[in-house]
């Protein structure tokens, strides 16, 4: 009997890490949107990409862990995972990655700028240039 509980404990702790994992994955996509620009048809794929992730996961788990079986506290698990990563992890997660893409964003613009003025320049005269003749 203890066995059983502990066996049906681990499959809830799995499918709660499961949870998490899918809230993870949400706000992966939730940065992007957030940081860049994107058009509608590529957060329609990536809401299908979420999806499927999702899905993939939760059948990995379901049967790595109960050979497919699924039952409502398996459910429940995943549900609560979910919420709890929203209530207690999401925003410190989201926060914490979009100043660090906006930071590195930064650096790369700092870097590429120099470039950027060179290159409009070669551009200019090349225009120039090519419209003398």
């Amino acid at each position: 009997m203890n066995e059983l509980i502990y066996n049906q404990l681990k499959i809830l702790l799995a499918f709660f890490v499961t949870g998490i994992c899918i809230g993870f994955i949400f706000d992966f996509f939730r940065i992007q949107r957030k940081v860049f620009k994107l058009r509608d048809f590529i957060t329609y794929i990536q809401d299908a990409l979420f999806w499927i992730i999702s899905g993939f996961l939760f059948a990995f788990v379901a049967i790595r862990y109960t050979n497919g079986e699924l039952r409502l506290y398996m459910m429940f698990g995943v549900i609560l995972g979910v919420i709890l990563y929203f209530k207690l992890i999401s925003r410190f997660f989201i926060g914490i990655n979009t100043w660090l893409i906006n930071l590195i964003m930064k650096f790369v613009n700092l870097i590429i700028s120099p470039f950027k003025k060179i290159y409009k320049k070669i551009k200019k005269n090349w225009k120039k240039n090519n419209n003398m003749v």
